[in-house]
């Protein structure tokens, strides 16, 4: 499914309070996760992010899928409390869709 998505909005809400910005069709692996940031590891972003990844490498508009961004979404409420690698994978991602 195709979502719509205002980055305006989702900017707002994530400076005002990153943890209220829903994400139901997220990976749900990362639901568990979801309350207790620490529980985040390597294998697990990897596990969830490497299928976005190959959807956006083979298609640029698969990020518009809601389970994608949702996915993003969720892992980027915790960006700042993962390891020093998943940030590396977020960034990769991100450039990816820039260029």
């Amino acid at each position: 499914m195709d979502i719509s998505f205002d980055l305006n909005e989702s900017l707002k809400q994530y400076l005002s309070d990153p943890a209220t910005i829903p994400t139901p069709e997220a990976d749900p692996a990362l639901a568990e996760c979801d309350n207790d940031p620490d529980s985040f590891t390597n294998a697990l972003i990897k596990s969830v992010l490497n299928p976005v990844v190959d959807a956006v490498a083979e298609a640029p508009e698969g990020i518009a899928q809601s389970a994608h961004l949702d996915t993003i979404q969720c892992l980027l409420k915790y960006v700042f409390t993962t390891t020093s690698a998943a940030r590396i994978m977020f960034t990769r991602l991100i450039m990816s869709l820039l260029f």
